[in-house]
């Protein structure tokens, strides 16, 4: 899977969801007598509705993210193995080899910060401001929300570093 298939079953999914909303505005006698909005008025339907938008916005950004750090991660350890490759020496390649053990577990912060080398900084620094809200996300939002963001904007910006890194 890659960033563009996510935001587009985000959109397909926002699509069901105005789809949905129109019809309890407009017929709500067709809906199945087993949908979750059978029963419900317009306004509790909507309720029902806005709050599904928001965990699916928030659920998009944590899956962009993770389809992020999976392309980085890869792109980590396929430079790993080659720079390995590239050593002649046992003694170096002892090194290398004490370096490099388990790249894909490295803090994906750090593994960022190297990419300053090639990227400007502020765009680094958009990309570890959507971790930070991924890990929001993730680990159960009990802090206070760090910052501002929808999925279009993630994929945007998640989407601009790896051009520009060339993975």
């Amino acid at each position: 899977m890659n960033l563009d298939e996510v935001l587009q079953w985000y959109l397909a999914d926002l699509d069901c969801q105005k789809s949905v909303a129109l019809l309890i505005k407009k017929s709500p006698s067709s809906l199945p007598l087993t949908s979750l909005f059978a029963g419900k008025t317009e306004s509790e339907a909507r309720q029902l509705i806005d709050a599904a938008r928001t965990e699916l916005e928030d659920l998009t950004i944590l899956s962009l993210f993770a389809v992020f750090e999976a392309s980085v991660v890869d792109h980590l350890v396929a430079n790993t193995t080659r720079i390995k490759s590239l050593t002649s020496d046992v003694f170096s390649a002892k090194v290398c080899e004490y370096a490099f053990e388990k790249p894909e577990r490295w803090k994906l912060e750090d593994i960022l910060d190297f990419f300053k080398s090639t990227i400007p900084s502020d765009i680094v620094g958009n990309v570890k401001q959507i971790y930070q809200y991924r890990n929001w996300v993730a680990h159960g939002k009990t802090r206070p929300k760090p910052i501002s963001l929808d999925p279009r904007t993630a994929h945007t910006r998640l989407s601009d570093f790896l051009n520009r890194a060339s993975i």
